[in-house]
């Protein structure tokens, strides 16, 4: 009885005329955030520098792959029809990394998912608070950064930017929001270079010349030669110095004799004969007794 019913109602469709409707479904529009940074200049590049960007901290209202609108403080609605196309950590790491490694003139770096390329000279932590399209023509950037040395903290500063979206339509806001990414970048570079490790690496020394010189006196002579040739910072004169509790009794005299170096090349030789240790902060460079 069921089937005679059934070719009953097939017949009667294909003789009235019935359609069944088409799916509303509609394939949603997909989007990338991209690199806007350019080598204009070299102004920013420390020769040897390695950096990694670690997994980007996200709030779990934009951990999702659609869109996000503000329109209020606490009220927000996604866009069914644009989604990213790759995780939004995902993409925010990657496009920091790109932006890094043009404003520093170096390959040598890694971001997640990647793994660290061996010990980086810095490690980059990025919390993102927000990141969406905020009113109607602009979005608004918000993020905490953390920049790492050997995993001791060196710099940790927030950036909040509102950038305006030139243009109407969804590529454009995407486009302002990756310019947000940029600023992010410039100002990491700015503050990575300023640090005196950065400079460290970049003072050149033509000439080290040490015959059975005390440790001390050796410490007092390359300060006073970074607060005199430091490009950017703070000048001052114990930036390099031992620890007060050091042995400096136990030092012996040192001799060293090398061309064409930099600064840092000249501490790690002083590290190695020593047997000491580098603790490196935000302000200064020290050596400590070796652990």
């Amino acid at each position: 009885m069921k089937i005679f019913l059934t070719v009953q109602l097939f017949i009667f469709s294909i003789f009235t005329g019935c359609i069944i409707p088409e799916s509303n479904h509609v394939e949603p529009n997909y989007h990338l955030l991209t690199s806007l940074s350019e080598d204009e200049n070299e102004s920013l590049h420390v020769p040897g520098l390695s950096f990694y960007v670690r997994e980007v901290s996200i709030p779990p209202y934009l951990d999702d792959n659609r869109l996000t609108r503000r329109h209020h403080a606490s009220t927000i609605t996604y866009e069914e029809s644009h989604r990213w196309g790759e995780p939004l950590r995902e993409g925010i790491s990657r496009i920091v990394g790109l932006n890094l490694s043009t404003k520093f003139g170096t390959l040598s770096y890694s971001s997640y998912p990647s793994r660290a390329k061996g010990a980086s000279t810095y490690e980059i932590s990025i919390s993102i608070l927000q990141f969406e399209k905020f009113d109607r023509d602009m979005v608004h950037v918000v993020a905490v950064i953390d920049i790492f040395h050997r995993s001791i903290l060196q710099s940790q500063f927030k950036i909040n930017e509102f950038i305006p979206i030139q243009g109407k339509g969804v590529v454009e806001e995407t486009k302002a929001l990756s310019a947000g990414l940029d600023r992010i970048a410039g100002v990491i570079a700015t503050r990575v270079f300023a640090l005196p490790l950065s400079q460290c690496m970049l003072l050149e020394m033509k000439d080290v010349n040490y015959d059975n010189v005390l440790l001390d006196q050796i410490i007092k002579e390359l300060s006073f030669h970074f607060s005199s040739n430091v490009k950017v910072g703070q000048k001052k004169d114990e930036i390099i110095r031992l620890e007060p509790g050091l042995d400096l009794q136990s030092m012996p005299k040192l001799s060293i004799s090398i061309r064409n170096v930099t600064l840092l090349d000249v501490i790690k030789q002083i590290q190695r004969k020593t047997n000491t240790a580098l603790k490196i902060s935000s302000s200064e460079i020290t050596f400590v007794p070796f652990p």
